[in-house]
């Protein structure tokens, strides 16, 4: 049931940036963060993933990336894919192939196929780098 809230909460706010609204602004969104902050800060897991997940919603990726690592650093992989996707692409934090490959193998680790398969593109594209550095 909190996940499907949580995905109500994430349209919600995808509706109000769509339509420029100021986020977070509204009610549900903020009584959200406000329930998934204590139980973020107190070291779950899920909860840090989910207010990361509304972070990246908001489009505020250096806090969504922060979230993402605390969740992915105990294991959720969820946030191991999430925040590998962030790190290939420089969202929220600096780009790293090499944070890139470790995030998508933890989470192939966990079986993610989609993970395991971008982690040996990274892989194979870092390679290719090497042997063609001079």
């Amino acid at each position: 049931m909190q996940y499907v809230k949580i995905l109500l909460i994430m349209l919600v706010v995808a509706v109000n940036l769509f339509a420029g609204a100021a986020m977070p602004g509204n009610a549900a969104v903020e009584e959200t963060f406000n329930q998934l902050r204590p139980k973020a800060e107190r070291g779950d897991a899920g909860a840090q993933f989910n207010l990361g997940v509304l972070y990246l919603a908001a489009r505020d990726y250096a806090q969504a990336a922060q979230w993402f690592r605390k969740a992915a650093e105990q294991g959720h992989r969820e946030a191991q894919y999430r925040l590998a996707v962030m790190c290939w692409g420089g969202q929220g934090v600096p780009q790293s192939d090499a944070e890139a490959e470790k995030w998508f193998r933890l989470a192939a680790q966990q079986g993610d196929t989609d993970a395991a398969r971008r982690a040996k593109e990274i892989q194979a594209e870092m390679e290719r780098k090497k042997s063609t550095a001079p």
